[in-house]
């Protein structure tokens, strides 16, 4: 569908630092993603209005382009086709085109309908025939998001020093291999852990006790 709709794409072309054999050096660098933008609505039936965005692409050349919408597009989707995507035609030129679908998939992802080198904004959920909103869980995201936060699918491995200016959220374990230092307070939880080990604890804010865990049962210390 090239050219679907009042579309207007603008690339990342005629830059020097963005030449065709940097931009594939690029694609191990910087991963392909959404960077901004591209929230799904519904503005009726099976329509979904995709906003603006920018986005990098990697095309069928493999090389890695910025793409950014100045205006939403509109396209249908269905309850066996609720995957909403987005793949550039790059032909190294100023006449390229971006074709937005709506496509089915295994959500594997491993080409059975969405290939590598397309972008998902998001699929579409369905209850008793009706759009009821929009699942982001395979969007393709980009490196980092536009207010700077950052996406990690995979293993981060930092040789040296990292520092956080503002809030870290981990939603799995942390594991320490030396001291840990802090200059701040440290929190506790204030309910039991569900799956304690030796060693964990949580105080009890109502009456005033810190309870650890030691190995086999609670242990409390009620502070002064």
């Amino acid at each position: 569908m090239p050219g679907l709709g009042d579309q207007q794409l603008s690339f990342a072309y005629d830059h020097a630092a963005t030449a065709s054999e940097f931009n594939k050096r690029l694609t191990d660098i910087i991963k392909p993603g959404l960077y901004k933008g591209g929230l799904l609505t519904n503005p009726s039936g099976d329509n979904v209005e995709i906003a603006t965005f920018t986005a990098l692409v990697r095309c069928s050349s493999d090389e890695l382009v910025k793409v950014e919408t100045s205006t939403a597009v509109t396209i249908s989707v269905s309850e066996l086709k609720p995957y909403v995507t987005y793949i550039l035609h790059w032909q190294d030129d100023k006449d390229n085109s971006g074709d937005f679908s709506s496509k089915a998939d295994d959500g594997l992802f491993n080409g059975s309908e969405i290939f590598s080198n397309e972008i998902v904004f998001g699929k579409a959920i369905y209850s008793g025939g009706v759009i009821t909103g929009f699942d982001y869980t395979d969007r393709t995201r980009g490196t980092c998001d536009a207010d700077g936060n950052i996406w990690v699918d995979s293993n981060i491995s930092i040789k040296g020093n990292a520092s956080i200016q503002q809030n870290a959220t981990v939603g799995g374990n942390v594991t320490i291999s030396q001291v840990l230092s802090c200059n701040g307070a440290i929190n506790l939880p204030t309910a039991i852990p569900s799956s304690p080990t030796t060693g964990s604890c949580y105080f009890d804010s109502v009456t005033g006790t810190l309870y650890i865990y030691d190995g086999s049962a609670w242990l409390s210390t009620v502070l002064t």
